[in-house]
């Protein structure tokens, strides 16, 4: 049987001849576009998790740098900043630094009156 006689017979495989280069096309182009992601470092996940960490490293310094500032503002700023020091908000910081801060304004605020105990040690 000719092979035009094969193409135009309706048997299934004209259908496959002219839908092959279409399907090769769409899985070369899928091909490129993999390794072209993989070339841009689309697929770098230690990228992706450093920058996550970063972030999230960020957003619990700016947490505690808000305790710290409602702390401050506080009536007892040494007796919050020990609070939060001791149950762990405070991690991403120097807590000893902080806790040493705290204990020295709670002292100058034992040692006396209202007006003749010292500037804040914060």
């Amino acid at each position: 049987m000719p092979l035009t006689a094969i193409l135009f017979a309706g048997n299934g495989l004209h259908c496959l001849v002219v839908q092959l280069p279409t399907i090769i096309t769409s899985i070369l182009a899928a091909i490129g576009t993999l390794g072209v992601a993989y070339m841009t470092g689309l697929f770098d996940l230690k990228k992706t998790d450093a920058v996550n960490e970063g972030q999230i490293k960020l957003q619990k310094l700016q947490f505690s740098n808000e305790l710290i500032k409602n702390a401050l503002a506080s009536n007892n700023p040494g007796n919050s900043l020990m609070f939060y020091a001791d149950i762990g908000l405070l991690t991403e910081l120097n807590v000893s630094k902080v806790q040493d801060y705290a204990k020295k304004e709670n002292e100058r605020l034992e040692k006396g009156g209202c007006w003749d105990i010292g500037p804040s040690k914060l």
